[in-house]
Formats: structure tokens, sequence, C-alpha cells
């Protein structure tokens, strides 16, 4: 059993191997310093007292350490969202509404533990016991597929996600649509922010990447190369260079947990992938690694990059603040969380 192919991460692992990520300078252009990589200290497991289970994507984890699944289908479609506390002796589940149990879900965690599940375009919110607590209809373009969402204490709401560019008629055979990335903002009721001029705000610079919450009144959006905090309004209010500890990494997911921003890169294992295509090699399939950026909330330095030993079997989860993360393992044929911090 390697690294991650005990649990489901395959969407991760299509994104990392599928896509060459080398990272093009401009002439003369000197590339930045790489910060500093340490490697993560094991401590002790804890067994979960919850049946076997399987995720598809990255999960989410609040600030009080607990841990949140998409759970997934046979076929790698997430279909409910399961939180499981630090101590995994208990778990509580967040089915959707029933009208929407066959539809692909995205689910978002505040940091303090709020759970939203977006099925099409009904936004659902839901109880700390796991029971619905309110639906909003977003009015979301014709066409558009939603890749990732936040939303806000104060219920403001942000929305990732590509809307494809009809393909010319007619069709050549190996013809694939294009598509435009945009990221659109709207209020609590699930409409559209507006700017004075009455156009809505979005973000389309041609560039997918994944949105969270940050700390009160703001969004994170993650690219390859950089990372920018929005506020409620979708106005830019920093920008920040995120270096990588490979060139072939890809940032994953993010979270803001105690003031810090904390970036997971995943990458296929030099030692163990391969290139399928010799035509093709920078294309590489193979288990993966992962490592994890701390950043500066305030002004965007990364601490360094923190990664598991390299005979860690398991998949990592979260950051958790004060320099632990949380990880998923199994230890005597039995599934545990397992903690790791820094040196």
């Amino acid at each position: 059993m390697n690294r991650l192919s005990a649990f489901c991460r395959l969407c991760n692992l299509v994104a990392v191997s599928l896509i060459s990520l080398a990272v093009p300078y401009l002439s003369g252009q000197q590339p930045e310093a790489v910060p500093p990589s340490y490697v993560l200290t094991l401590g002790t497991t804890r067994a979960l007292a919850v049946p076997n289970f399987g995720f598809a994507g990255s999960p989410q984890c609040d600030t009080r350490g607990n841990a949140y699944f998409g759970i997934a289908s046979a076929s790698y479609v997430t279909h409910s969202v399961l939180r499981v506390p630090s101590d995994g002796q208990s778990e509580t589940r967040f089915p959707p509404p029933k009208e929407f149990e066959t539809d692909n879900l995205h689910f978002s965690v505040s940091p303090d533990g709020d759970v939203y599940e977006l099925a099409s375009s009904t936004l659902v919110g839901f109880s700390n016991s796991g029971d619905e607590l309110n639906r909003t209809v977003l009015q979301l373009p014709d066409g558009f597929l939603v890749a990732s969402f936040a939303v806000q204490s104060n219920a403001r709401i942000a929305v990732q996600g590509i809307i494809p560019i009809p393909l010319p008629k007619p069709y050549k055979p190996g013809d694939i649509p294009e598509a435009t990335p945009v990221t659109l903002f709207l209020d609590r009721l699930g409409k559209p922010i507006l700017r004075n001029d009455g156009s809505q705000v979005s973000l389309s610079d041609g560039l997918q990447g994944k949105i969270a919450s940050g700390k009160t009144g703001t969004f994170l959006q993650l690219h390859d190369t950089t990372l920018s905090v929005l506020d409620l309004d979708g106005h830019l209010e920093n920008s920040y260079n995120l270096p990588r500890p490979r060139k072939d990494s890809k940032p994953m997911s993010l979270q803001y947990i105690d003031g810090q921003i904390a970036v997971e890169f995943a990458y296929v294992d030099p030692k163990r992938g391969f290139s399928p295509d010799s035509k093709h090699p920078e294309i590489k399939v193979g288990p993966l690694i992962e490592e994890w950026a701390i950043m500066n909330a305030e002004d965007g330095t990364i601490k360094g990059f923190y990664s598991l030993p390299d005979d860690f079997v398991g998949s990592s989860l979260c950051y958790l603040g004060n320099h632990e993360f949380l990880n998923l393992s199994v230890k005597n044929k039995q599934t545990v969380f397992l903690n790791a911090t820094m040196p």
C-alpha cells in the first residue's frame, strides 16, 4: 500500500499526473528562493471507531481539529459529507436533500465548522448535528460548472468554476471544448454582487484555481503560482507569489487557521513514478507525495515546506494549527488518525 492508494484521492491524482507543471521564467528573471523543507515527526495514533469509508478530493478541517470527507460513490462522485472529530470516536453525516441525492456534491467547511453543500445551483446549510438549516438558489450563469466554493460568516458566497465555450459546428473528431475559468461573488440571497455600473463582480484571469474562506471578511484564491486575498465584494486586497517544493508540484488545497494559510502541494513520487508515453516524458503517473507550505496570512512569507517521512503510509489531511498536522493511516489493519508535528 503506497502513500495514497489506500484512500480515494483519484481526482487529485489525475490533476497532478496529467498536467505538465513546468514553471516558465521571463528572460533575465531570477527564480525566487525556495523556503527550507522539513520532515514532520510522527506522534500518537487514534483508532477510528467508525465504519470504513472511501472519499474523493481533498478533505477539509475546522479549527477544532474535526475532519470532513466527501464520501464517494463507486464512480468517485461525492454524494454526502462525513465529519469525524479529532478523537475518531464518533461520526456525523451531512446527507443532501433527497432531490439532490444523485447530484455530484461540492462541499465547503468554514473555519468555525459550518458545513455547506452545493448541488447544481442550490446551496444547503447544515446544523452542527447534520440537519438542514437553510437552502439558497444561487444565480449562476447558464452552463456554469462549479469547481469549488466558500461561504463567509455573514453568508457572502464565492464560487469558482468554468463556463464551457460551445464548439463550432460541424464538430471534428478529437475536438475538445474550451472553457473560461470564472470566480463569482454572491450575497446571502444568492444574487450577484454588482459594481456601481450595474455589472456583476467576477474574476476571469484565464486560470482555474480554488477558493476558500480566509479570516473574517476575506476569501482566499489559490492558483499554481499565486495566492490572492479578496474582500467579500471580490476586490483584491493582496496577492502573494507561491513558491513550490518542486517544479512539478501542484497546489491541491488550502485552509486558513490561526492567522496562517496552509497550502497542500502534491507531486508524483520521483522514485516510483513513470511516464506512460515516451513522446511526453513530462507527463508522469504514480503514487503521490504531499508537502505543506505554511504561510503568514499578513505578509505572505512562507516559513517552510513540511512533509511526512518516506516510510509513512496513508494520506495527509490538514493543518491543525499549533505546529500540528492531521493524517490518516492504518495500524494493525485499523484506520487511524495520526498527528505529526513540526520539528
